[in-house]
């Protein structure tokens, strides 16, 4: 849906997704709610344009889950392994009992894992034409994104009989976990950018600032062992209890700078410059300027190039030539080269409780680690580009 006017128009949309599966039984389903909003406005007194939108989902998925099979991987590749002879219901028409059957791999009686995840993303721009400076833009923008995921796992066996059985046999004791996660992160700028033209010189200069900052957190829980098919916590036995936590953040900022000029569309030169900061580098250390430069020269927009642009010999000669250097916080994964670990910049330390043996008993024994040493560089400088 969508309409205005001229100086304020909107776009609204809202969409919803029911994904059944190939599974005789209705236990595996993706079931999605989209929503997105978009409003803008214009003020021509005064050249302020403001767009602000919204948009989101909120997305279950389910399927089976029990000691043999977890996904679609797993059940489809039991039923290609099997012989068309093997058994897979008995003569009460119930699961036959036996390793990998998928009938009671995605029986409504075997257990779930149940991904529910929520995710919103909002945006705020303001942008102004200053109308009594000629080619002056200005433009700010703030960027909000919160997500959460909440996972159940449910593991349980379905039911399973012998030939001329009703009498139900189970391949292992229930289980149960959870899996929770959110985070968010922001990111705001602006930029002001002055783009003139004066009879055959053209110049643009733009300066701006933008920053991000984020943060994540996950807990994870678990129970074995089940008496009782009772998916709730309360249900299992603490002894069997394992729970975990984790939490990271990040941040981001950086100034820009950057010059163009031409000359009648034939000589060219732009300079830039880059002060960018990262929080994975000690706080001493964590920003660095980079910059970069070039120029050019649009051989066919000479006089003499004429004879043969008009003949198509060259419709376009240019030469260029340029310099720049590039700084990066990160480089690919684990055990890349300039791959870096959040807080590698400070010293490890680990235990270990059978670290020495004194008089025939263990003790433990603590050991540090020394930091990165790519670290105390500061922001990583690549090769000139």
């Amino acid at each position: 849906m969508a309409g205005g006017t001229e100086t304020n128009n909107y776009i609204a949309s809202l969409g919803y997704i029911n994904q059944e599966s190939l599974y005789k039984k209705d236990t595996h389903n993706m079931k999605r709610y989209n929503i997105r909003l978009t409003q803008s406005a214009l003020i021509k007194a005064i050249g302020l344009r403001e767009t602000a939108s919204i948009d989101g989902y909120a997305q279950e998925t389910t399927h089976p889950f029990s000691s043999t099979a977890s996904g679609y991987y797993q059940v489809f590749s039991h039923i290609q392994n099997k012989s068309p002879m093997t058994i897979a219901v008995n003569s009460f028409n119930k699961p036959y009992v036996g390793a990998d059957n998928p009938v009671a791999e995605t029986s409504d009686e075997a257990g779930y894992i149940r991904d529910n995840r929520k995710m919103m993303n909002a945006k705020l721009q303001l942008e102004w034409d200053v109308p009594y400076v000629e080619g002056m833009n200005l433009r700010g923008a703030v960027n909000y994104n919160y997500y959460i995921r909440r996972q159940k796992n449910w593991r349980q066996d379905a039911a399973q009989y012998d030939w001329e059985s009703t009498d139900p046999q189970y391949a292992g004791d229930p289980q149960l976990s959870r899996y929770t996660e959110s985070n968010y992160y922001y990111t705001w700028q602006w930029f002001a950018n002055y783009n003139r033209k004066f009879g055959k010189h053209d110049i643009s200069a733009l300066a701006g600032h933008e920053a991000t900052y984020g943060l994540n957190e996950n807990e994870t829980m678990s129970r074995t062992g089940y008496t009782f098919k009772i998916d709730q916590f309360d249900a299992g036995p603490e002894a069997t209890t394992t729970i975990g936590a984790g939490e990271g953040e990040y941040g981001r900022a950086g100034w820009v700078r950057q010059a163009k000029y031409n000359y009648d569309l034939r000589y060219f030169a732009e300079f830039s410059l880059r002060y960018d900061g990262s929080d994975m580098f000690p706080k001493n250390k964590r920003w660095g300027t980079f910059w970069a430069g070039s120029v050019g020269w649009s051989i066919d927009q000479e006089k003499f190039m004429k004879p043969l642009t008009d003949k198509h010999i060259f419709d376009m000669l240019k030469i260029r030539a340029s310099y720049g250097e590039v700084g990066a916080d990160n480089w690919g994964n684990d055990g890349d080269t300039y791959h870096i670990s959040r807080f590698a910049y400070l010293s490890s330390y680990g235990y270990s409780a059978q670290g020495t043996v004194i008089n025939g008993e263990y003790y433990g024994t603590f050991s540090e680690g020394d930091p990165a040493p790519l670290l105390s560089h500061g922001l990583l400088l690549l090769k000139p580009m």
